[in-house]
């Protein structure tokens, strides 16, 4: 009797613990499989297609795929070389593939023919996006000039190429002029984002949520775009500052996956009433710098205001179903990059069951603390 009482408790135990597991079927081997090889022979059988309006969409999306996987078909150089000297000639959506697609994949490996066409681009985005893939070659054109008054992309690359930011320290948060008494949700980072952050949580006596051995509890989160773009751009990097927080929810997007994700939105992106918790007296720019208090002045906690500014959205907190080998010759593996969002770690077995969730580790953690569902998120590259 005895001995059947343990074997109903051993079983219930361990449906318990499968019923626990996640499991989805888009990590198991033979979905990673299929869709790595689907995804270059997408980008094989693409990325020489002759350039006209009937392929732009096809080879907009072997360009997705190739930096996704960070893949790099063998015909792709003379590709590149044939569609240069025809960019400016295409509309603007494409010339923001291709060149999100350098940027990605052969970063100052065509700055001598972009120098020459920068100007000819279409619209200042993908201008800007031009003058960025010159900087990483520390090449900034001599015609470069403002128009009066310039308050596009390209005001905004002058401004971040001449800046000299000092990082602030990670303790500096806890002044208890910044955000009196709430619970702040702070994704501390690197500028080098090929450099894994960290999320924590500043308790509302301006502490930092500690575990039970007394170190401060964090979680890895990485703010890198597979673009490495900045902040201002479309698919860039995480921009710094600040985002309110609007609950959780679970993704219909196969890469980001099931595990809960935390909603955020930057100024603009949202109104004002939401953004600053029921106040309209202020416009968006005083409501910001009241918002940020002592660090109303830190021109880099301004990032999320200007990018939200200039029409980026959709930035959240996620996890991810993407094969982490991709990535394996960078330094942020294992961490997988996104479009912009912050992205913390997960891992999944050839069967779709979820191992590690650093993602659910940490959303556990805020939804004990009561947080989540208002409240503020701040990125900060810092120095800790």
């Amino acid at each position: 009797m005895v001995k059947k009482i343990v074997e109903v408790l051993l079983l219930i135990v361990f449906v318990t613990q499968i019923q626990a597991q996640t499991y989805f079927d888009f990590t198991e081997k033979y979905y990673r499989d299929s869709t790595k090889n689907y995804l270059i022979q997408l980008a094989d059988a693409t990325i020489g297609l002759s350039l006209n309006r009937d392929n732009h969409a096809q080879l907009a999306s072997a360009f997705w795929a190739m930096e996704i996987m960070q893949y790099r078909p063998a015909h792709a150089l003379s590709a590149i070389r044939y569609q240069l000297p025809l960019l400016t000639k295409q509309p603007a959506f494409y010339q923001r593939a291709f060149l999100q697609m350098l940027h990605s994949l052969y970063p100052k490996q065509y700055s001598k023919e972009i120098l020459s066409i920068w100007k000819e681009l279409d619209g200042t985005k993908n201008q800007a996006m031009a003058l960025e893939y010159l900087a990483m070659s520390g090449l900034f054109p001599e015609d470069f000039k403002l128009t009066e008054n310039d308050s596009s992309h390209i005001y905004y690359y002058a401004e971040r190429i001449k800046r000299n930011i000092q990082p602030i320290l990670a303790d500096a948060l806890l002044d208890t002029a910044f955000f009196p008494n709430q619970l702040l949700v702070v994704s501390l980072q690197h500028n080098d984002r090929n450099i894994p952050g960290t999320i924590r949580f500043r308790l509302p006596n301006h502490t930092w949520h500690k575990r039970t051995d007394g170190t401060i509890w964090e979680a890895p989160q990485l703010a890198r775009a597979i673009t490495n773009l900045p902040f201002y751009l479309t698919n860039g990097n995480t921009p710094q500052g600040l985002y309110v927080l609007d609950g959780f929810a679970v993704s219909e997007n196969d890469w980001i996956g099931p595990t809960t994700n935390l909603q955020m939105r930057m100024p603009f992106e949202t109104n004002r009433i939401h953004f600053f918790a029921g106040d309209s007296t202020k416009n968006w720019e005083e409501g910001y710098k009241s918002l940020l208090g002592p660090f109303k002045n830190k021109t880099q906690l301004w990032e999320s205001f200007i990018a939200g500014k200039l029409g980026r959205t959709e930035i959240i907190a996620h996890g991810t179903t993407i094969d982490p080998t991709w990535y394996k010759n960078q330094p942020y593996f294992p961490n997988t990059p996104s479009l912009g969002c912050l992205c913390s770690p997960e891992f999944w077995n050839e069967k779709g069951i979820r191992t590690k969730s650093s993602q659910e580790e940490w959303i556990q953690v805020l939804q004990s603390l009561g947080g989540g569902q208002q409240g503020y998120l701040l990125v900060v590259d810092v120095q800790k």
